[in-house]
């Protein structure tokens, strides 16, 4: 007993000491506090799109965007809708105000509109009215174009003249955001609200290095790339590159029948059958009446037939490389030989298995019992044992006992065995 409470003393002082020598210690790294978010990776296989996270717009800076013409064969009610962006540098300039409704005048005066001698009606230019001499823009190769006029006013929008754009290669240097809470433009990471469709992307002309920034609504975009594809003027390179590099000069196998379809040669409806080869020998950008800009697509041919479908259209429900039909096909012999090869070993287990067990019958009961219930076949003055390796188990048993001698009913689906004190004495079937 004074062992223990000499022990549990020591203890005691142990850990006094332990709490009069301990300290508070302070870290010195700095701890991450916030999670951090990562855009998802990129992979080339859709053009611009609205991403589900703001944080993924991250994804395609710093590669290329082409400037695609606009379509002359569009053919659409809503022919003014979406085929124009404006674009913006951080330096402005100053143009003449009577530079600007010159060139206004003379851009409706070509079909007829106004001319000189509304000079002297108030100008409003982007919705505001001026009074000096010039007006100071950020708009990048701005041109002027007339709006409207009233007897008093001439409205006259300045926008980004998207000839001078056409054919051009632009990188994305950086992508922000608009916190709808500010209104204001900020860093992707610092966006929580899923439901902002603004961006400010900034890109390089790779042709002069000028930096400018498109304030892009992605509203129309959607989340999928067929619907990406006739919303905005700019096309990803690399996606461009990589539907080349997946369809063009490759022998392709239909997967599923693909109907109606028109011949770009003859305009004649065909209709492409599950297995027919089909060889896509380009992928090019098209002028095409259903898209406001150039719009790329792949075209097929077999013999004198010949379609054409849009990038990003094309999936593995529809055409497969024939090289990947052929590892199709061959996967599926493998597989057909292999189900062939386990059924015929089932077929030699069973057969070995019926013969096991036809020599253990007739080895137990005797060549004639022990063929019958080999071949699954009962006969009266069998015992219960016999039956049941016949038979097998029945579904239930009805059992009676009258003066000593028990009575059983062996129900099967649709038979019925009778025994006597384990005797077989009545079949019914």
């Amino acid at each position: 007993m004074r062992k223990i409470i000499f022990t549990s003393l020591a203890a005691i002082i142990v850990g006094l000491l332990q709490v009069a020598n301990a300290q508070i210690t302070v870290r010195e790294n700095n701890v991450v506090e916030k999670a951090v978010l990562r855009p998802e990776p990129f992979d080339s296989l859709t053009n611009l799109i609205r991403q589900k996270r703001m944080i993924d717009y991250k994804k395609y800076i710093g590669y290329k965007l082409y400037f695609l013409p606009i379509a002359k064969n569009y053919n659409s009610e809503f022919k003014q809708q979406n085929n124009k962006i404006t674009l913006f540098t951080n330096d402005s300039k100053k143009i003449p105000i009577k530079m600007i409704i010159g060139q206004a005048i003379r851009t409706i005066g070509q079909i007829g509109g106004i001319g000189a001698s509304k000079m002297e009606v108030k100008t409003v230019i982007n919705g505001k009215s001026l009074n000096n001499k010039d007006i100071e823009t950020n708009v990048y190769q701005p041109k002027f174009s007339y709006i409207k006029e009233s007897q008093y006013t001439r409205a006259i929008e300045i926008e980004t003249e998207q000839e001078k754009l056409y054919g051009q290669y632009f990188t994305i240097l950086d992508i922000e955001g608009q916190d709808k809470q500010t209104n204001k433009f900020t860093k992707l990471e610092n966006i929580t609200d899923k439901s902002s469709y603004y961006l400010k992307i900034w890109l390089q002309n790779d042709s002069n290095k000028d930096t400018v920034y498109w304030e892009a609504s992605t509203f129309y975009w959607g989340e999928d790339n067929l619907s990406a594809n006739n919303s905005q003027p700019f096309l990803l390179v690399p996606y461009f590159e990589k539907q080349k590099n997946m369809f063009q000069d490759k022998d392709m196998i239909a997967v599923e029948d693909l109907k109606p379809l028109v011949d770009i040669n003859t305009g004649q409806t065909i209709n492409i059958r599950k297995g027919e080869e089909w060889h896509c020998y380009d992928v090019s950008l098209v002028d095409s009446k259903n898209y406001s800009h150039l719009q790329g697509f792949c075209f097929f041919k077999k013999g004198n037939e010949e379609v054409m479908f849009p990038i990003g259209t094309i999936d593995e429900s529809m055409f497969v490389t024939k090289q990947e039909y052929e590892q199709q096909e061959l996967e599926k012999q493998k597989k057909a030989e292999e189900k062939a090869r386990e059924a015929e070993e089932r077929i030699k287990q069973r057969e070995q298995q019926e013969k096991e067990f036809r020599a253990y019958c007739i080895s137990k009961w005797g060549q004639q019992k022990g063929t019958l219930i080999a071949d699954g076949k009962v006969q009266l003055g069998m015992t219960r044992e016999m039956c049941t390796a016949a038979w097998g188990s029945p579904n239930s048993i009805n059992k009676t006992i009258i003066s000593g001698l028990v009575h059983e009913q062996w129900v099967y689906s649709g038979s019925f065995l009778y025994f006597d004190n384990d005797v077989l004495t009545g079949i019914q079937e």
